[in-house]
């Protein structure tokens, strides 16, 4: 903004500016001050001086009582096959969004599952997660719904199963957080949680992990966040 002599303000307009509130009288008045920056040594105000971005955001509590969950959650073992099999049905609506995982059944298994479904949002997502072993993997997204998931190779002949499951402590916000200092607080079985939250600009990126175990009963289970985005 740059004030010039062609645009002095007139002596009503200045006084309007130092009756306007009491920060201003208390600073001298903004209307005379602005007058005395303009004629008094300071020919204008330079406009290039910074940007000034406001968010405008909104506090968002969200409750849910999550399943125990299981590694059979989302479906039993599945028979790999000497070739990778893509696009295999999972039809599985979650109770809220979660992240998923796999487990193998025989040391030694590997090869990559893909997930395939949707998030919070509607928005189609993917999900990679890298078989090892018998232990159970966990993905990186919370889903909402899981349509199909693409399954490697085996690796012994005519024995190896992965099956399909759900993180017990990791659940998906609803919304985009802006930063992690936006969360608030969360409340678990009654008491706080002393969990912790991942920022992403991904809607399915956005989770959080409880310090305890979901148990889905609203009794001993209901876990409320609060935040704003």
């Amino acid at each position: 903004m740059t004030i010039s002599a062609s645009t002095r303000m007139t002596a009503a307009q200045i006084k309007l500016l130092d009756n306007m509130n009491v920060a201003s009288q208390r600073a001298g008045g903004l209307g005379s001050r602005l007058d005395y920056l303009q004629y008094n040594g300071v020919a204008s105000v330079p406009a290039a001086v910074g940007t000034l971005t406001g968010h405008v955001f909104q506090e968002y509590t969200y409750t849910c009582a999550p399943i125990l969950g299981a590694s059979t959650t989302v479906h039993a073992a599945i028979a790999l096959t000497a070739s990778a099999q893509t696009a295999y049905a999972v039809i599985k609506t979650l109770d809220v969004p979660r992240v998923l995982n796999v487990t193998g059944n025989a040391s030694g298994i590997t090869g990559n599952v893909v997930y395939h479904g949707l998030d919070f949002g509607g928005t189609a997502i993917t999900d990679t997660i890298a078989l090892s072993g018998t232990s159970t993997v966990a993905g990186v997204k919370a889903f909402a719904s899981v349509t199909s998931v693409d399954l490697p190779a085996q690796t012994h002949s005519g024995t190896d199963t992965v099956a399909l499951g759900v993180s017990t402590t990791i659940v998906g916000f609803p919304v985009v957080l802006i930063a992690a200092g936006n969360f608030i607080s969360a409340i678990f079985n009654g008491s706080t949680d002393a969990g912790s939250a991942a920022v992403s600009a991904t809607l399915s990126q956005n989770l959080w992990t409880t310090a305890g175990t979901f148990t889905g009963l609203a009794a001993t289970g209901t876990l409320v966040l609060t935040f704003t985005a």
